[in-house]
């Protein structure tokens, strides 16, 4: 069994990605041929999408776009900066623009969704929290009526 999205491999009885919370597949779709490198002069219309600071990130962002037809390419090699800070522009053709930058604004809101059991754990604690208020305070009221 395999997930469809990050490509991970599970044994049989597994029915849905640990990662993604998706449902498994009993093997991958065939890969489609990555987009055509585009023409010379679609190079000189290659705008910057996003910069990246994160070679894994930068690196996904490329092959999710690859995946949607879009040809996106990194212009020169990576740039490692004086400060050892890693960051290089990601560049797509205009024309492509605006659905490349719908798609990883997309992951990026996916990513920074919190998952129910984020919330489940939250919740736990601002119980605990509440709980534990009211137990110091009625140890304040038994303290004071103790002194009366």
């Amino acid at each position: 069994m395999f997930c469809p999205r990050c490509n991970s491999e599970y044994r049989d009885g597994f029915l849905k990605c640990t990662e993604c919370k998706i449902d498994l597949v009993p093997e991958l779709p065939q890969k489609e041929d990555p987009a055509p490198e585009p023409e010379q002069a679609e190079y000189d219309s290659l705008i910057i999408i996003e910069n990246y600071y994160d070679r894994h990130e930068a690196e996904f962002a490329k092959s999710l776009l690859a995946s949607n037809g879009i040809y996106a390419v990194f212009r020169g090699d990576y740039d490692i900066g004086n400060d050892g800070e890693f960051s290089t522009p990601l560049f797509v053709n205009k024309r492509d623009a605006w659905e490349a930058k719908n798609l990883l604004d997309e992951i990026k809101k996916t990513a920074q969704e919190p998952t129910p059991r984020k919330n489940a754990i939250k919740k736990i604690a601002a119980g605990l929290i509440c709980l534990l208020a009211g137990v110091i305070l009625i140890a304040i009221i038994i303290k004071i009526i103790q002194l009366f």
